[in-house]
């Protein structure tokens, strides 16, 4: 199963990082954001995964959030850069490797936040999605 969370993780960030509109308004994809990096850019985060499999198949459903931070005044950039988000990955034919296909990859729900400081906006796109091995 983590081979394939991770497979599916890195199709999300090469779908991501491949978008060229996308990398214009972002410093960067991460997992893990280095020190220092410039705002907004996008975290790629595995909430969950659970079995999805049948008598033939084995597969998982998993949700990942797609979060964006921005030091924006209001809001208006992480929202321009999730409706980014929401069309490049909802509905999405993605490759992921080692022969994991993925059946479906759909928005579920979304949400903003403020941070303690007053000044960074957190846009939290959540997609739901179902893959096979």
């Amino acid at each position: 199963m983590a081979e394939t969370l991770l497979d599916f993780q890195k199709a999300l960030y090469d779908t991501l990082s491949g978008d060229s509109n996308l990398n214009a308004a972002v410093s960067g994809v991460f997992n893990h954001v280095p020190q220092g990096t410039e705002f907004p850019y996008i975290v790629l985060d595995i909430q969950s995964s659970k079995d999805w499999s049948t008598v033939s198949t084995i597969g998982y459903e998993v949700e990942c959030n797609v979060a964006v931070y921005s030091r924006h005044r209001g809001s208006k950039e992480v929202l321009e850069i999730g409706a980014m988000v929401h069309a490049i990955l909802h509905n999405a034919d993605m490759t992921i490797e080692n022969g994991h296909i993925l059946v479906d990859l759909r928005y579920k729900e979304g949400n903003l936040k403020t941070g303690q400081d007053g000044l960074t906006h957190q846009g939290n796109n959540l997609f739901l999605a179902f893959i096979q091995e």
